[in-house]
């Protein structure tokens, strides 16, 4: 005889393992990031969500349904974290095209309900559609692929409304996380910068998403009866094999490998980028003591001289300011083609040379680095040995004469001065061997 499984424990243990999935998938990546491990590369994307998520679900039914199954539980990590992958995709999409024709301003970081309705409609009924569809077709005595896909369809939308209310509670939910965060040290962000950047409306979304879905599960298995069955057995009736399964899981499986030989790599090389950027912000000089800089004339800091065929224009110096920063001397010279135009869409190829002098050595190296001109903040960016110098330029597209196709800049310190020289479609050797007889590199 068939019994039905008590409607309010399942709810109960399926809703509290959502939180407790909501909980993991935020603490973990924080948790990695602050102790400078790699692995949680993927987080942008939610794919530890998805993973995580998926794994403590499958707990569910191994502990409390009596289905302990190897295959399904890896299917349904599988299918979540795909979900997560293609709910984040299909939004940022949705939000990019439909977002503009509805009159609405898309804004992914700003933390604008409006500019997210679209975004969060689209990819919360995606992601809970493939996690439900998921777990129904592993777990649920429906052999029909139709009548999943229309029972996980009947229930999606409530992904949809969750994710509108997770992100309207960011202010007051999301904001009490990232406090928390914030008081256990793992937080990189500023307050003001994650509060501008929407993050504690991302971390609400994804509590209130996880837990609901869980409640969702639960009213669904809830419903589901059960073959009472001894002990060390399946709960759920043997069902003959069926190719839909291993193919729709392999074509998942496909999705995600794909994506992780695809975007991985540049993900990974992102967060190192981020961390090494929270490191150079700690390591920032002091401010203290710092004696005023003499303004100097602009014709004795620059190479007011023609170089090649390039003649310089009219060079301008003046006091700079930067919030991060103390205040600096700037120092600016264009060289250009005799007669070519000084401005507009047609000014032909020229060079744009700035020198700043700032307090002291410290600075001016820090200011590089700040400049994003530091290989291990920016891999747009490498280091290279010119007429006996170490300088750091941006990756271009160069012959194999080491001559530029179109634009690229080059940069370093010299003493307490900073040296940034950007080219467009010009060879860059004679204004580096000048510059760099003038102001040998220092870093």
């Amino acid at each position: 005889m068939k019994k039905r499984p008590d409607p309010g424990a399942t709810i109960t243990i399926l809703s509290s393992l959502g939180l407790v999935a909501a909980l993991f998938s935020t603490l973990v990546p924080a948790l990695l990031t602050a102790r400078g491990s790699p692995m949680f590369v993927g987080s942008n994307l939610g794919m530890f969500s998805g993973d995580i998520f998926g794994a403590v679900i499958s707990v569910y039914f191994w502990a409390f349904a009596g289905v302990r199954s190897v295959t399904k539980a890896i299917g349904l990590v599988i299918a979540s974290t795909l979900a997560y992958l293609v709910a984040f995709g299909s939004g940022i999409f949705a939000g990019m095209f439909l977002s503009p024709a509805m009159g609405l301003k898309f804004d992914l970081w700003s933390g604008d309900l409006a500019g997210m309705v679209v975004p969060l409609l689209v990819g919360g009924v995606t992601g809970a559609f493939l996690i439900l569809a998921a777990v129904l077709r592993l777990y649920s005595p429906e052999t029909s692929w139709r009548r999943v896909a229309i029972r996980a369809f009947q229930w999606s939308w409530c992904g949809a409304v969750l994710g509108v209310i997770g992100w309207m509670l960011g202010p007051t939910l999301g904001r009490a996380v990232w406090s928390a965060l914030e008081s256990l040290h793992l937080n990189e962000l500023p307050q003001e910068m994650a509060t501008r950047d929407g993050v504690p409306n991302f971390y609400s979304v994804q509590i209130v998403w996880q837990i609901g879905m869980g409640v969702i599960l639960g009213i669904l298995f809830s419903e589901a009866p059960l073959e009472p069955v001894p002990s060390g057995t399946q709960s759920v009736r043997a069902r003959r094999l069926n190719l839909g399964n291993p193919f729709f899981f392999g074509i998942m499986a496909l999705a995600l490998g794909w994506y992780v030989i695809r975007w991985l790599p540049d993900e990974y090389r992102e967060m190192r980028g981020h961390r090494a950027y929270a490191k150079h912000v700690a390591e920032k000089p002091s401010s203290d003591n710092l004696s005023q800089i003499a303004i100097a004339s602009a014709d004795v800091m620059l190479i007011v001289t023609p170089i090649g065929n390039y003649l310089p224009e009219e060079a301008s110096g003046g006091m700079g300011h930067s919030v991060a920063a103390p205040a600096w001397q700037g120092y600016t010279v264009r060289y250009s083609l005799p007669g070519a135009p000084k401005q507009g869409p047609n000014v032909g190829p020229h060079v744009d040379v700035h020198v700043g002098e700032w307090p002291n050595a410290d600075w001016a190296k820090w200011e590089l680095a700040e400049q994003n001109y530091s290989p291990t903040m920016n891999n747009a960016v490498e280091q290279s040995i010119r007429f006996g110098n170490r300088i750091v330029c941006a990756r271009g597209q160069a012959s194999n004469s080491n001559k530029l196709s179109h634009s690229r800049s080059c940069a370093w310190s010299s003493g307490n001065r900073l040296v940034i020289i950007e080219f467009s479609s010009v060879d860059p050797d004679e204004f580096l061997k000048k510059y760099l007889e003038k102001y040998p590199s220092s870093i």
